[in-house]
């Protein structure tokens, strides 16, 4: 289900996917799998690879991106400023659409996770 509410007279757009997985999907062996998938969406896609590229993008617009898995979902949201919407959508689906799950970063996520 897609909602889209677009005001060309407001200086801030906000958008986000709520996913249908959270951490009670997570498998006995792999405790925090949700989470962790969470933070490694936001580091680069096959078309935008670059770790922080997503995160430099939004803060250009004045934004803020985030996300929290709770136990049925994971909600990734994005609030910029309107010149840098459409920019944004194109790197928040491909965020889902090719995620490069990075290897180089395991490490550093898994200690963040558990540091939260």
């Amino acid at each position: 289900q897609v909602v889209s509410v677009r005001d060309p007279s407001s200086e801030r757009a906000a958008y986000a996917m709520a996913v249908q997985a959270g951490s009670w999907d997570d498998p006995v062996e792999l405790p925090g799998l949700a989470h962790f998938c969470e933070h490694m969406l936001f580091l680069g896609t096959d078309k935008f690879p670059e770790a922080s590229g997503y995160d430099n993008f939004a803060n250009a617009y004045g934004g803020e991106v985030n996300a929290f898995t709770e136990p049925e979902m994971t909600v990734y949201f994005t609030e910029l400023s309107q010149n840098g919407l459409d920019g944004g959508l194109d790197r928040f689906g491909d965020l889902f659409r090719a995620p490069r799950f990075n290897r180089s970063f395991v490490d550093k996520e898994v200690h963040a996770i558990d540091s939260e």
